[in-house]
């Protein structure tokens, strides 16, 4: 048997608990990630791209190549800070998973400010305007090039 000196014993303050936090997260189950899958922030940008592209085959002549240009530096800008924004702020909460694949956020809910809503609700949300709009400059493309 050996003898323990009162330096070899923990001291902890009063109100201080002796188990470890971060133990007691990983030892119970996480919760699911509630938050927005990044492939639903890329089908909207990749949405966006194509109509940028788009309007540059169509428009992109002479002056207005310059009206093009101030137009897609102040897209970019707003579309980069909230696509970043969005990226980086999702799952701060400690006891949530991180990540999942598309088709469990899908098939999943995602937490908004006003309570929970389906994947499928998000995506449509975050991805269909964009989408539209692409599809909408593409026709308006068509049409310009045909009765050119």
């Amino acid at each position: 048997m050996t003898a323990t000196t009162p330096h070899d014993q923990q001291t902890t303050h009063p109100h201080q608990s002796t188990t470890n936090v971060d133990d007691d997260r990983q030892s119970s189950k996480r919760r699911p990630a509630t938050g927005v899958h990044p492939g639903a922030i890329a089908a909207s940008l990749s949405a966006y791209c194509l109509l940028i592209i788009v309007a540059w085959i169509v428009f992109g002549r002479g002056y207005a190549a310059l009206e093009l240009t101030v137009v897609i530096l102040i897209s970019v800008l707003l579309l980069g800070l909230l696509a970043g924004c969005a990226l980086m702020s999702r799952n701060v909460t400690p006891d949530r998973e991180m990540d999942r694949t598309f088709s469990e956020f899908v098939n999943g809910v995602v937490d908004t400010a006003t309570g929970e809503i389906s994947g499928r609700e998000a995506l449509v949300q975050i991805a269909a305007m964009p989408i539209l709009l692409a599809i909408g400059g593409s026709l308006i493309a068509v049409i310009f090039f045909v009765g050119a």
